[in-house]
């Protein structure tokens, strides 16, 4: 049977199992990130509508328990929110870039629910206790190996990832410049609301706007940078900023 419409009947059965499975539970997901912001910590909340991705640093907690009556979940000091609407099929991301006209940390954008296409391959491993299987996939300039748990009905992960028949344990670039893998996994009986916020624009128009102000940068940093006196006629040297989305990219 052709592997795309595997996936395709997959995906059918995950989304029909997870909302008899997962309805009215709360996931907990915590990962470890590694790579350039290996200094923080993820954490993925589920609901049955919606889920919220956000990092912060490995220090700092993620659930306070009111009297052991309810858990809430704080936002203090966490950036880089994902929100992910089942029903609307849509995204929501947190502006994060602090340059230019983008320092608006407030500011979010919509984008498409997993705007990524996965292959589905042969391979397996085990993340934790947890058997999983590999996908691949290249999304917005960076190649990806995905290690998700079938046995895990959440069709989701970390970051902008998911779309997959199983919760996304681990996934990581090429090029190691991110690498998330899945640390723990709790149930919460209930926590409070959230809303998805409103977006200013789309992701096309976050890209517009974020790479005018990536090339001013890098603009002004190479005409700051000292001529070499050993090579006067060498010029300056070239500064690269990476983003994790290829926002430089034409």
């Amino acid at each position: 049977m052709n592997p795309r419409l595997i996936y395709f009947i997959a995906l059918i059965i995950l989304i029909s199992s997870a909302s008899a499975q997962s309805k009215g539970k709360i996931y907990l997901i915590t990962y470890e990130i590694g790579g350039k912001e290996a200094k923080y910590s993820g954490r993925l909340i589920c609901n049955d509508t919606m889920s919220q991705w956000s990092k912060k640093s490995k220090a700092d907690t993620t659930v306070v328990t009111d009297s052991g009556r309810r858990s809430y979940i704080s936002t203090n000091g966490y950036t880089g929110f994902v929100y992910k609407h089942f029903t609307q099929r849509k995204s929501f991301f947190q502006q994060s870039l602090n340059i230019g006209n983008n320092k608006n940390k407030n500011s979010y954008y919509s984008d498409t629910i997993y705007p990524m296409n996965w292959t589905l391959v042969s391979g397996t491993k085990r993340v934790g206790e947890t058997e999983c299987l590999k996908a691949l996939t290249i999304f917005r300039g960076r190649s990806y190996t995905a290690w998700y748990a079938p046995s895990i009905p959440l069709s989701d992960g970390p970051w902008k990832f998911g779309g997959l028949p199983g919760l996304i344990m681990e996934v990581y670039d090429s090029d190691k410049f991110c690498h998330y893998s899945l640390s723990g996994l709790t149930m919460l009986e209930n926590i409070d609301s959230w809303n998805a916020p409103i977006p200013i624009g789309n992701y096309s128009d976050f890209k517009k706007v974020t790479k005018a102000a990536l090339k001013k940068v890098i603009a002004e940093l190479e005409a700051n940078d000292e001529v070499n006196p050993e090579c006067p006629t060498c010029g300056t040297s070239k500064v690269k900023i990476e983003t994790i989305e290829n926002i430089l990219e034409d």
